[in-house]
């Protein structure tokens, strides 16, 4: 099944409503039949669509470096690590949206903060189910713009997380899909934020290793930025690489470990993801 874009959509909406917006239009391979959309959905798309299309055509939406650091000391203690943070503007989307499968995890969220005490091993707000496939995992999710990965390699397994708050709100949902290349390890993780989820977003990666991190971007066949940020050989010596892309209300990332020797696969394998977009 393959989502059709937000830009898609809006082209075929009457013209008298989108008459002063901005148009952003850029074809995607399709990957999955457009699923039906209610009148409901319809009208939450007119709105997120026009604030999608004017955003994307200002470059609001996307990833950014905020700091990256080596061997940083945490004031006051012995601890060091090495990292990277980045800002993420992206579009909620509506919870509604989310399959009733999804949106039932909510209650099973609001037991695990009810029966939580301090000597569990586990914490709440977190609540975990695994498919033989992405695509079992893109369905059971619901979201007609979540793109499949229909890409030439073998899945290890697909696990999918949904984050919830006491009150039984999601919050947002990552779908972690595993590979392996020979000796390189690729994980492909889509994550989805809602409408419940208002603070600013930021991400990024620590390690207790004196690891230094560079900056680059990739543009995809269909003209798309890919954010990537490297770091050099860690003590197993491995070293990594990481691409984000934020299409259609979410953000997709792969995280890619490889040997020196590997170099040139691994950044063949990250084109390859990202021309998926």
């Amino acid at each position: 099944m393959t989502g059709r874009r937000f830009s898609e959509i809006i082209n075929e909406i009457d013209g008298r409503y989108i008459e002063e917006a901005v148009f952003y239009q850029q074809e995607k391979k399709q990957r999955r039949h457009f699923r039906h959309l209610s009148a409901a959905w319809a009208a939450v798309l007119l709105i997120l669509g026009l604030a999608a299309a004017a955003a994307v055509a200002a470059g609001i939406f996307g990833t950014k470096l905020l700091d990256s650091y080596t061997s940083r000391r945490e004031p006051g203690t012995d601890f060091v690590e090495s990292g990277y943070d980045l800002a993420v503007e992206i579009q909620r989307i509506p919870h509604e949206e989310l399959s009733e499968q999804v949106r039932n995890a909510g209650q099973l969220i609001v037991q695990q903060f009810e029966n939580y005490t301090p000597t569990n091993s586990w914490y709440a707000g977190l609540w975990q189910t695994s498919f033989s496939s992405r695509e079992q995992a893109c369905d059971y999710i619901g979201f007609p713009f979540l793109n499949e990965l229909d890409w030439d390699l073998k899945e290890q397994n697909s696990v999918l997380n949904i984050h919830g708050n006491k009150e039984g709100d999601i919050l947002y949902l990552n779908l972690e899909t595993d590979y392996a290349v020979d000796k390189i390890r690729l994980q492909c993780f889509s994550i989805i934020y809602t409408d419940n989820y208002q603070d600013e977003i930021v991400i990024g990666s620590r390690t207790a290793e004196a690891v230094k991190f560079s900056e680059s971007f990739y543009e995809t066949a269909s003209g798309k930025k890919c954010h990537i940020i490297s770091s050099t050989e860690m003590d197993s010596g491995y070293l990594g690489m990481e691409g984000y892309i934020v299409d259609d209300g979410i953000l997709y990332s792969v995280n890619i470990s490889y040997l020196k020797e590997d170099a040139g696969k691994a950044q063949e394998l990250l084109r390859q993801w990202a021309d998926l977009f």
